[in-house]
């Protein structure tokens, strides 16, 4: 999940929006089956990472996406990822 997000990081920088919402559509598919995984574990996690999908999500399918909104969404996402990614390794 983290790789996607950071891929879909990269192209937002580039500009590429059409494969920046084909590489997020991936992450979010991870994130819906990671996410409850999080959600029982560490919940302060989840609250970050869950409204940041659905925030990044909104902004990457406007028809003009905010580039710097968007940009720093994904940071936090993937910067929460990194963590997240860590607790559902230690306790599963």
């Amino acid at each position: 999940m983290k790789e996607q997000i950071d891929q879909t990081l990269s192209l937002v920088k580039s500009g590429n929006y059409q494969q920046a919402k084909i590489s997020f559509s991936t992450a979010r598919k991870t994130w819906f089956t990671f996410g409850g995984t999080i959600k029982r574990i560490a919940p302060d996690l989840y609250e970050i990472m869950n409204p940041g999908f659905n925030q990044a999500n909104t902004l990457l399918n406007q028809s003009n996406p905010q580039k710097q909104g968007l940009i720093e969404q994904l940071q936090t996402l993937s910067n929460t990822g990194t963590n997240a990614v860590k607790v559902s390794d230690i306790k599963e």
